[in-house]
């Protein structure tokens, strides 16, 4: 059987330098209840940050890793407009960031488009997470 890389040490520096050098971002998820009990197959068909409760919503550590080059690409007939803005998240977070699809980072808000996870074996190290406004 090979031998299995411990990678709590990698760990700890990325939560300490995100710490260090991140700042507090909240996600936020749409509620899992259906906008009307006849029909609980349909999504909610609003979603309200100041009304989020806590089950949709997590305060996490960030780096924001900036806005780069744009990019267009063609969907559905039309263009749209990505940028590589992000964020890098410590894998150790208690919540599926994968799960959420909004970010409020100070009053500004954007959208999640991507989620990536750093996950060598079954340690999560770090999420990027790919915002656009």
């Amino acid at each position: 059987m090979p031998a299995t890389f411990d990678y709590s040490e990698i760990t700890a520096v990325a939560d300490r330098l995100i710490s260090e050098f991140g700042r507090s971002i909240t996600l936020f998820r749409p509620s899992t209840v259906s906008a009307t009990s006849s029909e609980p197959w349909k999504e909610p068909e609003t979603f309200s940050f100041a009304a989020a409760t806590s089950d949709q919503k997590a305060v996490v550590d960030a780096v924001w890793i900036g806005a780069g080059e744009t990019e267009f690409r063609e969907v559905s007939g039309g263009l749209i407009r990505r940028g590589a803005a992000g964020f890098l998240i410590s894998g150790t977070v208690n919540r599926p960031v994968e799960k959420f699809v909004a970010i409020d980072d100070g009053g500004e808000l954007w959208k999640i488009q991507k989620v990536e996870v750093l996950k060598p074996g079954e340690t999560v190290l770090l999420y990027g997470v790919e915002v656009t406004k």
